[in-house]
């Protein structure tokens, strides 16, 4: 008798449990369908912490269309970190996205570097989702220095080509009190390029230094990967006239070769908070 209703019991506890699951997936479907087009979902801000890294996500919000967020990473380490826009994927149950954006993101040592993230495609108002970066690349600030030709300014030739790299000079402009040159490089090698262009120095044609006046941060070129550039040099009094003279542009470190290390990736998962339209 006590097996009979314990079986009844069960039963009807099963039945209730399927019932109340029904209603719950009828109830999130109608929700679903209720959705108007101009809705839009916004997701809590958070973050992810290691040894080398700090990366925070905010702002994040969808439409039926895209998704994006504001990505920003603290590197704590004295090395480049890396993160290649092909490792950046939005991962969701039937979704596995790549992001939109076309520049690798790049943190010199001890910085911090941010940047707007987004995914196109459709049905991207969902409860939650996954950020999956698969790698994330750390590169040494040392590595081996890259010692080109000094560049005569005027030029006579606009290029400067060693061990992958590639800089194209795009403008110049030559003053008596300030001459500036703009470059375009370009990393086609096997490892990866550091272009700290702050280095490089003007000789005058009395033979003495002539510090840049654009000072940049150093950045990390990926295969493949380009950036352009700026230098400046005042007028030194007595060094003579680099309108009349002209100068050379001494790079002494300002280019380096070095090695990417993969480490291990990470996920972040984002959470809807509300919706608006």
């Amino acid at each position: 008798m006590k097996n009979i209703l314990f079986a009844v019991i069960l039963l009807l506890s099963i039945n209730a449990f399927s019932q109340k699951e029904k209603k719950e997936k009828s109830s999130e479907k109608k929700q679903t369908e209720k959705i108007d087009e101009k809705t839009k979902f916004l997701y809590k801000n958070t973050f992810i912490e290691t040894d080398d890294y700090k990366i925070y996500i905010t702002d994040a919000i969808a439409t039926q269309a895209w998704t994006k967020f504001k990505f920003k990473i603290f590197n704590k380490t004295n090395d480049f970190l890396l993160i290649k826009v092909e490792d950046l994927f939005f991962t969701s149950e039937g979704k596995n996205l790549v992001c939109s954006e076309k520049k690798d993101i790049m943190v010199s040592p001890n910085d911090e570097a941010s940047k707007v993230i987004d995914f196109k495609g459709n049905d991207f108002r969902i409860e939650n989702y996954i950020i999956d970066i698969k790698a994330i690349f750390k590169a040494s600030s040392a590595g081996k220095v890259l010692t080109p030709s000094n560049f005569k300014i005027p030029a006579e030739t606009n290029k400067i080509e060693i061990s992958g790299l590639t800089c194209i000079m795009l403008d110049s402009k030559i003053k008596t009190d300030k001459s500036s040159a703009k470059f375009e490089c370009t990393y086609n090698g096997d490892a990866a390029a550091i272009i700290d262009p702050y280095k490089c120095v003007a000789i005058m044609d009395n033979g003495k230094d002539n510090a840049n006046n654009k000072k940049y941060p150093p950045v990390l070129l990926s295969k493949g990967a380009k950036e352009d550039f700026f230098v400046m040099f005042d007028e030194v009094q007595g060094a003579g006239d680099m309108q009349k003279k002209g100068f050379t542009i001494k790079w002494n470190d300002s280019f380096k070769e070095t090695k990417l290390l993969p480490m291990k990736g990470t996920q972040i998962k984002m959470v809807k908070e509300l919706e608006k339209k």
